[in-house]
């Protein structure tokens, strides 16, 4: 009787060979190997060739772009390349001043809006009581303005909190203006 070996010609098939002659013996499956191999060493050098091409491109590219860029005269002051480097620090400025300028607006301009509505409505409402300086009117006023100064407060505050942070933040990145902790504008 024949012995018979099995090999794993790839993950979804497996031969049955005997020992007669068969076109998946052991020499023809090394020879595809070979084959495969060569194939695989083929395209990474295809791959070598493609990445070295675009590398000589993109280096021929920055340096025919650095001739038309304009030369810096001797007398110009470095005033522009300074500006330009800052670029990234009024952008980070930007960015802080309206994440964490606004809120802080919108709290100052709610709490002055509060407080100026109600001594005006108290003042108003409750003259002859002592206006602003009698609390108990002051307190009954402030069941009306507490939520319109939160609806004016929190829309003038969202307004100069994103001012303050666009125009502090470039002009001057991360000082407190541009957080809106210095004088509000009017």
């Amino acid at each position: 009787m024949p012995s018979s070996r099995v090999l794993f010609v790839s993950r979804w098939h497996v031969v049955m060979m005997t020992n007669c002659i068969h076109p998946l013996s052991h020499k023809y499956l090394v020879d595809q190997q070979k084959l495969r191999g060569k194939y695989i060493q083929e395209l990474q050098g295809r791959k070598v060739v493609k990445r070295f091409k675009l590398g000589a491109a993109l280096a021929i590219v920055a340096t025919l772009g650095s001739f038309s860029m304009p030369a810096m005269a001797e007398e110009e002051p470095l005033e522009m390349v300074t500006q330009g480097s800052l670029m990234v620090t009024r952008v980070g400025g930007i960015g802080a001043g309206l994440v964490i300028g606004t809120p802080v607006a919108v709290v100052r301009e709610t709490y002055k809006t509060y407080v100026s509505y109600t001594q005006s409505a108290a003042d108003k409402v409750g003259e002859k009581f002592g206006g602003k300086d009698n609390g108990p009117v002051c307190a009954m006023v402030s069941l009306v303005t507490l939520p319109a100064s939160m609806v004016v407060g929190g829309a003038k505050g969202v307004y100069y909190g994103t001012k303050n942070g666009v125009t502090g933040g470039f002009q001057q990145p991360f000082h407190p203006d541009s957080f809106s902790l210095g004088t509000l504008e009017e």
